[in-house]
């Protein structure tokens, strides 16, 4: 089956952590990925990701927070809540993130976990990405 969707982390991965501006290539990623007509899922634990993503002109079909998904990050359940929400399997949906807490929801669920690597460049599991 082919990848229909991501999850992609919001702070650090997206979003520079100290201006909150968008991550250098991140709006043309975004513009690629929508090209290639993938569902895109943004996921944030922190309070007010809707203000952030909406102030960084980040488009999303989807925005995951613990309070829509019922769990932290860490859980499958974030996988889980974007796969039903999208209809699709999680063997259709792919993760990008800068942490464990990303890796762990990914590893959970059981789908393939990138780490951002402009973001966490030392972090140890998942597939590196270094742009």
């Amino acid at each position: 089956m082919a990848v229909k969707a991501i999850i992609l982390d919001l702070d650090g991965t997206l979003l520079n952590k100290s201006n909150g501006l968008p991550q250098p290539g991140v709006l043309q990623m975004i513009d690629d990925l929508q090209a290639a007509e993938l569902k895109l899922a943004i996921a944030s634990n922190r309070p007010g990701a809707a203000t952030k993503i909406s102030a960084a002109g980040l488009p999303a079909d989807l925005v995951l927070t613990p309070g829509l998904v019922g769990a932290k990050k860490g859980s499958p359940l974030w996988v889980w809540k974007a796969c039903d929400t999208f209809s699709i399997d999680p063997n259709e949906i792919l993760y990008l993130g800068d942490d464990e807490l990303d890796m762990r929801s990914a590893s959970h669920a059981r789908i393939i976990y990138f780490n951002a690597g402009w973001s966490n460049p030392d972090y140890p599991y998942g597939i590196p990405v270094t742009e």
